[in-house]
């Protein structure tokens, strides 16, 4: 195409996503209506929630460091970003007939039995690839027996522990769902983040804010941050959620979902922690690895070689040493 000399030429930074054709992941966005689900979300649900984001930042509302993570190389810091989106999805009307909530969001599409099922071969040799890993540590034999043998059940526990929250939990908001660190756009000025958006709306749905804070922290941050700031995190974020609900006229839900509730529902939520730890390592991996990684669950065996060097890592191996007594001190193992 020819453009005059003279003519003013925009130019346009797009995403663009198409539907794959074949093989579990098309079955996946067949049986949850995934685009759909994020067609609903990027042509009415995120502008309404930007609109009601912008009024918090006229007002400058909360602190400008909520939610921070790190995973073993890199450092992620989310001003505002998860607490913030939650309070503006309050805004939203979604028990209006033509909301389009009743059909799509009621329900955490990746944690639904047939699509569980379809996947749980994957997540098996994932759970057995750790337990081969942790096997080669002598004090972390009790842990690689449950990953290796008790694992069998744990789809279906995470299943019902997340049916279970989205029925149960007195707060919820339109959480994103898939916040891990290639969900989640930076924009730098003059070397800085000076802002963040969400990409990836597809599995999108309403929920307790825990859903995503423990697919954040336990999906991306490292033990350090779980060691030494995990509470102070979650103490912030719920801080900026009030400050967020209050600005927005929302009182009556800040006064409804006080800390120890958030900590209830995170609480609730061990067994998706557990899952997230162990696909944390999937989501901090070099791009360089990752053609190994992903080939790894493929494989016949009941594990993968791939898989189990990736977690035989000694930075990985401390993190487990760490986190399994948690998750175990809360039902989960």
């Amino acid at each position: 195409m020819e453009v005059a000399a003279e003519a003013k030429v925009h130019a346009w930074h797009l995403i663009v996503k198409c539907s794959i054709g074949t093989g579990i992941v098309s079955e996946f966005s067949r049986l949850q209506l995934l685009f759909p689900r994020e067609t609903l979300m990027l042509t009415s649900l995120v502008s309404a929630v930007h609109e009601a984001l912008r009024r918090l930042q006229a007002e400058a509302v909360g602190p400008r460091c909520l939610l921070a993570a790190s995973s073993p190389v890199d450092v992620l810091v989310m001003e505002d970003l998860l607490a913030q989106w939650h309070a503006a999805s309050c805004t939203l009307d979604l028990d209006r007939p033509d909301s389009g909530a009743d059909h799509l969001l009621r329900r955490d599409p990746i944690w639904q039995p047939p699509v569980a099922s379809l996947l749980q071969p994957y997540h098996r040799k994932q759970f057995r690839s750790i337990g081969v890993a942790l096997g080669n540590f002598p004090d972390c034999y009790k842990y690689s027996e449950k990953y290796t043998t008790d694992s069998v059940e744990w789809v279906d526990k995470i299943v019902h522990a997340v049916t279970r929250s989205c029925a149960q939990s007195d707060f919820k908001v339109l959480v994103h769902a898939d916040v891990w660190n290639k969900n989640i756009m930076v924009k730098y000025r003059d070397g800085k983040p000076a802002d963040l958006r969400f990409v990836d709306f597809q599995v999108s749905h309403l929920a307790s804010p825990a859903r995503d804070l423990v697919f954040f922290l336990y999906g991306n941050a490292s033990e350090q941050v779980h060691r030494h700031h995990l509470s102070d995190l979650l103490l912030e974020y719920h801080c900026a959620l009030s400050a967020a609900l209050r600005a927005l006229g929302l009182r009556r839900h800040a006064d409804a979902y006080p800390l120890h509730k958030l900590l209830a529902d995170m609480d609730s939520l061990a067994m998706l922690a557990l899952y997230c730890v162990c696909y944390a390592p999937l989501s901090t991996a070099t791009d360089q690895r990752g053609v190994a990684i992903m080939d790894g669950p493929g494989v016949a065996a009941d594990y993968s070689e791939a898989l189990v060097r990736l977690y035989s890592d000694p930075t990985l191996i401390s993190y487990w040493r760490f986190i399994n007594p948690i998750l175990e001190s809360k039902g989960a193992l």
